[in-house]
């Protein structure tokens, strides 16, 4: 099976395209290639595009963005999305899933981006979490590596758990190594959630990106052992 997987957040600019733009480059530099979506866009195509070209795919990025909302508000917010927006998102939840199911016909991998956290209401009853239950992939959740990390990031594994959904991964991005609660974030989430957690550190002309490649690709051979086996 395609190694497949959903990207999350505990909200929103804590750098979830960040984290899917670098895991798409350490997968094409493993000489895989990799298919994304971001579903839902709002405000701008920036993240969009940003995948996009990580991927390094041909063609117009509105390819990776099935449904843009051109404010920079929840999908839910936008002039027809509100509590109207039901059919309107439940056709974006289908042609997301086809479009899935023919990424994984054409690639290696498959990343798909979501918008916010797992309760950003997209319009009608929906909110990503229900996008997540629709295509049922495994999930990785990104959060901050700092303080207010741990209250967010386990509002967001309930949040999956009550609806049935397990996540994959942790990882807390941006980590700096000097503010006080990045010695304690990691070791207290997995002994209270029992998910693996990747420490991806900021990167700077100091800290080059190289080292948050090389993690990022471990976890996710680590996640996918029967898509990636060692050699």
């Amino acid at each position: 099976m395609t190694p497949s997987l959903f990207i999350t957040g505990t909200d929103t600019g804590v750098g979830k395209t960040f984290i899917g733009c670098l895991l798409a480059e350490s997968i094409r530099g493993a000489g895989k290639t990799v298919g994304v979506l971001k579903p839902f866009s709002a405000g701008d195509l920036d993240d969009a595009a940003a995948l996009h070209r990580s991927a390094g795919r041909p063609g117009p990025v509105d390819r990776v963005t099935l449904l843009y909302s051109r404010l920079p508000l929840a999908p839910a917010a936008q002039v027809g999305l509100g509590r109207g927006g039901r059919t309107v998102v439940e056709k974006t939840f289908a042609k997301t899933l086809s479009a899935v199911k023919e990424l994984q016909k054409q690639f290696d991998s498959v990343l798909v981006e979501g918008l916010g956290g797992v309760l950003a209401p997209l319009g009608g009853p929906y909110v990503v979490a229900d996008l997540i239950a629709r295509l049922r992939l495994p999930v990785w959740i990104v959060g901050r590596a700092g303080l207010g990390t741990l209250n967010h990031v386990l509002l967001t594994v309930e949040a999956l758990r009550h609806r049935g959904l397990t996540p994959r991964r942790i990882i807390l991005s941006g980590h700096t190594g000097h503010d006080l609660s990045e010695k304690t974030n990691a070791r207290i989430l997995e002994g209270l959630t029992g998910i693996p957690l990747t420490e991806i550190p900021r990167s700077n002309e100091r800290a080059p990106l190289d080292k948050a490649k090389r993690k990022l690709w471990a976890a996710f051979k680590t996640d996918f052992p029967f898509g990636y086996e060692k050699k």
